[in-house]
Order: C-alpha cells, then sequence, then structure tokens
C-alpha cells in the first residue's frame, strides 16, 4: 500500500481528505445538490481505489504465473530437442539398416550359384525374402518416422496456440 510523505497510508488520507471538505462545504452553507455531487464523486474516488488495489495483487499474480509459464518453455524445448534427437536416431538406423540389407543382398547375388536347380531357387528365394523382409523394415521404419515428424508438428502447432493465446490474454 502507497504512503504519503508523512508516513500515513493514502487510502486513509485521501478518505479523510473527502470527509473534510465533506464537512467544509456543509459548514458552508451548500445546497444539497452540490453534496450529492461531491458524495458521488467520493464514492467514484473509493471505487477507483478499490480497482487499483486489486489491479496490483493481480500483478503480481501475473508476473508468478509468468515466471511459471518460462520454466515451462525451457521443459517444452528440452522435450522436443529430445524427440529430435530421436527422430535423428531413427533416421540414421534406417540409413543403415537399407544399406546392411543392401549390401547383404549383393553379395547373395554375386555369390556364385550351384549347379543345381534347388539350390539356386532356394537361395533366390532367401534373396527375395530378404528383400521383402527389408523392405517391410523400411516401411515400418518410414511409417515410424512420419507419425514422429506428425507428433513433432502438432505439439509445435499446440505450442503456437498456447502461445497466441497467452498473447490474447496479456491484450
Amino acid at each position: 500500500m502507497a504512503m504519503d510523505p508523512g508516513g500515513n497510508k493514502t487510502d486513509e488520507v485521501r478518505s479523510k481528505v473527502c470527509e473534510k471538505d465533506l464537512e467544509e462545504n456543509i459548514s458552508k452553507g451548500k445546497n444539497s445538490e452540490q453534496l450529492f455531487e461531491d458524495e458521488a464523486s467520493k464514492d467514484g474516488l473509493q471505487m477507483d481505489m478499490d480497482d487499483f488495489k486489486r489491479f496490483n495483487e493481480e500483478l503480481s499474480d501475473l508476473l508468478l504465473l509468468s515466471l511459471s509459464d518460462y520454466n515451462s518453455n525451457i521443459e517444452d524445448q528440452v522435450y522436443f530437442e529430445g524427440i529430435r534427437e530421436k527422430y535423428l536416431e531413427c533416421c540414421a538406423d534406417v540409413k543403415t539398416r537399407i544399406g546392411d540389407l543392401t549390401q547383404e543382398r549383393l553379395e547373395m547375388l554375386s555369390q556364385k550359384t550351384s549347379n543345381s536347380v534347388k539350390s539356386r531357387m532356394s537361395r533366390l528365394s532367401r534373396a527375395s525374402s530378404v528383400s521383402k523382409q527389408a523392405a517391410a523394415n523400411a516401411a515400418a521404419l518410414k511409417e515410424k518416422m512420419l507419425s514422429l515428424k506428425r507428433k513433432q508438428n502438432i505439439e509445435r502447432q499446440q505450442e503456437e496456440l498456447k502461445h497466441h493465446q497467452r498473447e490474447l490474454e496479456w491484450q
């Protein structure tokens, strides 16, 4: 609460001044209409003072909330960096798996086939099954990457919405 130079609370000083003015007006013989206007003015000042007190209390609450939002943003940043790292690791895993499977397939194809048709057919079926497995793994990893991208995009949009909402609340 604000204090005047004399160490008195300004609310009390203002109300004393208003009461003193009212008493002076009565003693000077002002008419009842002017007294009514003065009383209304006093009530208006009192309402303004109450609004000021409420705003002062809300301001300190808002400052505390702002600090917690800042800490929340740091936590969100750490979270999104973790997701980004997982995504990059997943991409690296996909590339190495594709490279390994391609190498295996090339090795299988480069091996000399035996004279028997059966062994040649079994090698081809193994190569095609490895190829099918590689394609299935690649498709699964691609789907996982797409879902991570979508999730990251959704979370980014949610953060943008929260940010816009905070801006609107401050306006």
